[in-house]
């Protein structure tokens, strides 16, 4: 198809309808990754067992890499599996060190908060523990995995080879051509007919 043979307002107009077509698109990807996070976040929060999480963290992860405007919007935390996770380590530590009992269960309930990241919850337990337990005693230190374990952010990338990649893609073309033909039927004649001084034809 040659560029000449519609006009600057006809490819403007359907660059306009493309616009909607890639959005939705777009947005899709967006919808079905949280669909995909929501789902991993049930599962932590239903069993708080890591082994089980992954298939689904692998299915969130394969998805987010391989579809644009699909990235997650904040880091995603298991507070299921950390908590169980805190739990053994914690009964692994009363075990192994004279601190009552009761101060890793308070500072369990104190660091586990909401507004505490997964993060840092493990620093806090430990530096809880060893504040408030009495003089003399043996506070453990919690040995607990990796954070990188319960917490995870996925970037997609840039562009995808998928529908909403091909939507912005042809828009982009689109918006192109409206350019170009807008610049060779007004542009360049107005330009040619002010250094010629002639009128246009």
């Amino acid at each position: 198809m040659k560029l000449t043979k519609y006009k600057w307002w006809q490819y403007g107009l359907i660059f306009l309808i493309s616009l909607p077509i890639s959005g939705f698109f777009l947005r899709q990807n967006n919808l079905n990754m949280l669909e995909l996070r929501d789902k991993v976040v049930k599962i932590d929060q239903d069993t708080g067992n890591i082994k089980k999480i992954e298939p689904a963290l692998t299915e969130l992860r394969d998805y987010v890499f391989t579809h644009m405007n699909a990235s997650l919007p904040a880091p995603l935390e298991l507070p299921g599996s950390f908590n169980v996770s805190v739990e053994q380590a914690r009964k692994k530590a009363e075990q192994s060190g004279s601190a009552n009992s009761s101060v890793y269960k308070k500072a369990q309930a104190e660091c586990e908060r909401v507004e505490i990241p997964l993060s840092v919850r493990a620093e806090c337990i430990q530096n809880y523990v060893i504040a408030n337990a009495k003089p003399g005693t043996d506070a453990q230190q919690l040995d607990l995995p990796p954070k990188e374990q319960f917490v995870y952010n996925f970037v997609s990338p840039t562009w995808s080879f998928d529908l909403a990649g091909l939507a912005v893609v042809v828009s982009s073309l689109l918006l192109t051509a409206t350019i170009v033909r807008f610049v060779l039927d007004f542009v360049i004649p107005k330009l040619t007919n002010y250094i010629t001084e002639q009128p246009l034809e």
